[in-house]
Formats: C-alpha cells, structure tokens, sequence
C-alpha cells in the first residue's frame, strides 16, 4: 500500500490473515535485502507444508501408500502386460511363485498420499487417476479447451460410476446386503483398540483356534495312487464361473493378489490356474502360499479394550479361494445327489434359504396353537464360535461316515494338513502360527464343512425318541441353516430329555453353547397361571422369551404375524432415514435414480418374510400408516 505525503511517497507492506490462521503465526518479520531496494516481510505459520518440508517429513495425518490401479487404462494395461508374459514352471510351488509374480509385474500401481478428509469431490468413488491428469494439463494458454476435456471426462466417469451403482444396488436382495452397502457409503467401521497389543491379539487367536508355533500335521495322512479319472479333472469353465462370481474392492490375502487380477486377466492366465488347479488336484503338491492366513480383528460390541468383544475374519489368497470354490461346487453336487444332509438342515443349499425355515417354524407353531390347550417349545440355540471350534478329525470322519467320496475328503484333508495364520491389525502384524482346530474363516468350503459336521444331530434325537412335532406325515425334532438352530417339542418334560441328549451331543462334538444368547419360547394362546418353569443348559439357567428373532424373522409367543409387521416397519424406516441421504449426495437432482435406490433398498428390508405373514387388508393398513410413504 501506497502513502503520499507532500513530495514523498512511503509504501507499506502487510499481512492478512484470517481469524483461523491468526492463532498458527509463529513469526512476523521483514526480511534481508534481495535484488529489490525493498525488503521483504516475512511470516511463518505453524503447520505449513513448507515448513514440514524444511524439517523433512511430512504431516501426520498424511502418508504414502501404493496403489494397485483398475482404471480402463490400468486394465487395459495389466492385460497387455499378461500378454507377453511367459509361462515356464511346471512344480506347483514354483508354478504359484511364477503366476503371483507375472500379476504383481503386470498389475499398474501408483503412490498416493492419504490426507484424511480433504478433497470432498475426490471422495466420491468416480474421481480417479484420469481425472487427475487430465487436470494438470489445464494451463494458461489453453486453459478453456482444457477445462472443456476435463469436464468432459468428469461426467464420462461419474456417469460409469452411476451405471455401477445402479447395477450393484439392483443386485441387493437381502436386509444384511442393505446395511453392509449403507455401512460402506458412510464408511462406517469400528475401529479397533490400541490398547490391545499386537503379542495379546496373537495370544487370544492362538487360544481360540489351538495354535502353536511349532509345525505339525493334523489329520489323517494316507499314501495314494495320484491318478484321476480325466473327466474328473477341473475344467477352465469351473474356473470362469468361479471368477465371474468374484466381487471388486476386496482385501486381498497374504500373497497381495486382488480379485480384480484374476476378473480383469486373459485367456491365458486362466489356462495356467486351470493347470496349477489340476496339479494339486491330481495330488501334484499343495502350494504353501494358500495354507496361510491374515486374521483381522473386527469389532462387534461391548468394551472395545477386550479381545474377546472382536470377531476375527480371515484373509485367505485369492487364488486358493477360487480352487476351494470349485471343490464347494462339487461337493454340494455329491451331498444333494446322495441326500447327505437331513431336510432339517437349510443352510447353503441350493434352492433353499432362511425363510424356507422361518416358515416350518411358525407352521408348527400356528398348527399346534390350533388345538386346544396347544403348545409348543422351542429352544434356540446359539453356538459359541461355532466355526472356530470344529474338531478337524472327527470332520473328517464325518465326511466319510456321510458317505462323501474318498477322494473328496482326501483334498479336504490336503487343505487341513497344515494352515498358517498371522494377526494383522492396521499396519502391524506379528509372526505366524500353526492352527489345528475349527475351520477356515473365510473358505468358500467351511459353512458346507460345518454342516456336514453338525448333520446327525436330526439322527441323535430321532433315535432317542424324545420331543419332536408332527406335521402331516412327518415329525420334525430340529431346524437349522448352517450353526443357527433350534428344537421343537409338545411338552416341558419332553423338551427337557431333549436338551439332555443335546447336552451330550454337544459335549462329543466339542462344540460350546453361549447360554446367555441361547433362549427359551413357549407358544401358547395364553400363559398359564403360577408357571414358572425353570429353564437350564447344564448349570447355567436359560432366559425364556416373549418374542425371538430367528434368522431375521421376529416370533411372538402366541404366534402372530404382528411382531414381525412390527419390526420390519421400523428397519425399513431406519432405511429410509439413511438411504435417502446417501442418494442425494451420490445422485445429486437425478430423482428418477434416486427413487431406484430408495425403493431398492427399503423393499429388499420391508418385504422379509412377507411369503410367511403375507398382505393381509388390517396389516397393508398399519404399514402404510407407520411408513408414512
């Protein structure tokens, strides 16, 4: 600024600040002459990045990381690079080394520093590399054709980005699949304690799956012919099936291989896995690379400072995942064509679903209430790390007392020879342990494992001729799908002989009951007077219930529908308060995708169990009046 004063004229120089960065100014000074008569005014201001420079590091909410790139460009990329590479191996073990190292060569990756929340608008799922170069081209010179291809290419990604959404949120059939997809888009995660040492996370996974340091085999180990029938041998359409079912944007496992390197790799790269798949399958050799494990602590609720309060999920490689689902696939085959499991078991069964057994329940329930002075018991049971604490020996003799075919079982055994966990939490991790019990979180094979394992539970209380409802020609003792279960009976006393033959069963399998989760529900048109039963599970008493809420479906004690109308109303309207927003931030004024998502989303939680508790006129009335839409 300028000052005339008579003949003189004297300049002045100054900062501004705002009132934010008025309390970060370290230094105000005028500087040392430079080339001009002027001297400069020089100000320092805490936490600049020029100062950060200076001292050379760089703030502490940025750091640097490597990026795998899946952009067109990164694709089309990675799929030259495959191209030209040569496949020589022949051993399994060095047939895997090759295969990671071709995809770690092809794949394109960049640096990228992570700033926390800043850069709103490269948030948003759709900004990527491409954008951002085709911003730093804009210059002065040709500042508004530049800006023109920008924009251009702004829309052309946000546009792609809506297609994938709009497809993934169509897809979205389940109330789980609802809330893991609102969960991701407010990026809510429960973060894990610190005050949790790696050395205590280590100890608490190795007590929970019977680790140990040392190696060791576990199983049977026999000697085999390694010859296979040729038509047997796994075919590259298994293969692509397999991939094609593959999901983007999940963590990868201990060998850093993505999904998308498999979903985005060539003609080629698939015959190898086809040919690495065939080896281990013709008993060739079993690659190290797939007996290990990543656990990573997951918060579920309670005090954050204790271990026990997180579930561990397990990240297995990517390319063992996808030989396991090939074995997945034919062993349901064998299990549905030799009738391995009993009807009572639901889980991951083709054609069947949890509602399948939400609605035998509640006919059970409806059909003895019918009767006069009817009633029905219905234990549920909840099973305590029910994976983790599967016998991996008694699974194995399972499978071949079920009748599975030897030589399936000898690849599962293959697999259970030996597995390998680490914990990692956010950057740390500790060494490796060996696991002999339960099995692979994370498996495409463990919840058909599972229940194979649990499969004569229907047989042990048949036998022991106790409890049980009849309806029709048949009696039904128990329900499951997958380890959610309960058990049925007419009277106390017979539900009761039930829970002590069930008591023993447990005990043999080596399974554990979680008492307090574990509930107690007596249908009947009206409680009885001066009842007061006294429900336990060996010396721990068990709560009994009013209203239960069984594999998503909410029962009442007198078997109405109303409960259920209840609860959906309220999920869906829990819905609507999140799903609306995150439409209006990813769809901004496009109403008709908007309404997409929201009918979606809401319809997918709202219309559960509706095959069960159906439209009728008085309840169509009280959802509409609750829903408010």
């Amino acid at each position: 600024m300028q000052i005339f004063l008579a003949r003189n004229i004297i300049s002045l120089d100054y900062a501004i600040v705002n009132e934010a960065a008025w309390e970060r100014v370290k230094e105000f000074k005028v500087g040392e002459r430079v080339d001009s008569d002027h001297l400069p005014l020089e100000i320092t201001i805490e936490g600049t990045n020029q100062e950060e420079k200076e001292k050379g590091g760089t703030r502490e909410e940025e750091k640097k990381v490597i990026v795998k790139v899946w952009s067109e460009h990164g694709v089309k990329e990675y799929r030259r690079r495959l191209e030209e590479a040569t496949f020589k191996e022949q051993e399994i073990e060095k047939m895997v080394t090759e295969l990671k190292e071709v995809i770690e060569k092809a794949t394109k990756k960049k640096e990228v520093i992570v700033r926390g929340s800043k850069g709103a608008g490269k948030k948003n799922g759709w900004w990527d590399r491409e954008c951002e170069q085709s911003k730093n081209k804009i210059d002065r010179s040709r500042f508004l054709e530049a800006k023109r291809r920008y924009t251009e290419r702004c829309r052309e990604k946000k546009k792609q980005k809506g297609e994938r959404e709009e497809k993934e949120i169509k897809e979205i059939r389940t109330e789980r699949e609802v809330w893991k997809y609102i969960n991701r888009e407010r990026k809510k995660k429960g973060p894990v304690s610190e005050k949790i040492t790696i050395q205590e996370w280590e100890e608490y996974f190795m007590e929970l799956l019977e680790g140990r340091k040392e190696e060791g085999k576990v199983g049977t180990q026999r000697k085999e012919k390694q010859t296979v029938m040729e038509e047997t041998e796994i075919t590259a359409e298994e293969v692509e099936r397999h991939i094609r079912h593959l999901k983007k944007r999940k963590a990868p496992g201990w060998d850093g291989v993505h999904n998308e390197a498999w979903m985005y790799g060539t003609e080629r790269m698939v015959e190898r896995m086809v040919e690495l798949m065939n080896g281990v399958w013709r008993g060739e050799g079993f690659p190290a690379d797939w007996r290990e494990g990543v656990i990573c602590p997951i918060f579920k609720k309670g005090e954050k400072n204790r271990a026990e309060n997180y579930r561990g999920i397990t990240l297995l490689n990517t390319g063992y995942k996808l030989y396991a689902s090939v074995l997945s696939e034919r062993m349901k085959r064998e299990i549905e064509e030799k009738g391995v499991l009993p009807d009572s078991q639901a889980g991951f069964r083709k054609g069947r679903g949890t509602v399948d057994n939400v609605y035998i329940l509640d006919h059970l329930a409806r059909n003895e209430l019918r009767k006069k002075g009817g009633r029905m018991y219905a234990l549920f049971i909840d099973f305590k790390a029910a994976f983790d604490k599967v016998d991996r020996v008694k699974m194995f003799e399972c499978m071949r007392e079920r009748g599975i075919s030897e030589w399936l079982v000898r690849k599962v055994e293959e697999i259970y020879a030996r597995t390998r966990n680490k914990v990692k939490v956010g950057e740390k991790e500790d060494e490796s342990f060996e696991t002999t019990k339960g099995v692979r979180q994370g498996c495409p094979l463990s919840p058909l494992l599972f229940t194979i394992y649990v499969a004569d539970v229907d047989e042990m209380l048949r036998k022991a001729q106790a409890g049980g409802v009849v309806v029709g020609r048949e009696k039904v003792w128990s329900l499951a799908f997958a380890d959610d279960m309960v058990i049925v009976a007419k009277s106390e006393r017979e539900m009761k002989e039930m829970m002590r033959n069930l008591e023993k069963y447990v005990r043999k399998k080596k399974l554990e009951v979680n008492v307090e989760k574990t509930k107690m529900m007596v249908f009947s048109k009206r409680k009885r007077k001066n009842e007061e039963s006294e429900w336990k599970w060996e010396e721990s008493k068990i709560e009994r219930v009013s209203e239960f809420k069984y594999l998503g479906y909410t029962f009442n004690e007198r078997a109405t529908v109303r409960t259920q109308v209840r609860e959906v109303v309220r999920k869906a309207n829990k819905v609507v308060g999140c799903v609306w927003g995150i439409g209006e931030r990813m769809w901004g004024d496009e109403f008709g995708r908007r309404m997409m998502m929201f009918e979606s989303m809401v319809e997918s939680v709202l219309m559960y169990g509706a095959e069960i508790w159906g439209w009728k006129e008085q309840e169509e009335e009280w959802t509409e009046k609750h829903q408010g839409t």
